[in-house]
């Protein structure tokens, strides 16, 4: 999760994991806080594409902020 997009260091996952997003009635992502300063080459989805995020505490709050700005529903778990 960077910012507001997706990432992956597998090319072929992100046509994977873009491809199941595009065909599901609910996308709903879960990702640790470790996984925000995580920035790979490969975007599979931008937070238009997010439903759902499930995330612990250690999330950057900036991050949560843009996601729930961008109408993400946001559960801190």
């Amino acid at each position: 999760v960077c910012s507001s997009d997706l990432t992956t260091s597998d090319p072929e996952e992100a046509a994977v994991k873009q491809a199941m997003m595009h065909v599901a009635q609910e996308s709903i992502v879960l990702a640790d806080g470790s996984k925000f300063a995580s920035v790979f080459p490969s975007v599979f989805a931008g937070s238009d594409a997010i439903d759902r995020l499930v995330t612990d505490m250690q999330a950057p709050q900036g991050d949560v902020d843009q996601m729930v700005a961008a109408g993400v529903e946001v559960t801190l778990a």
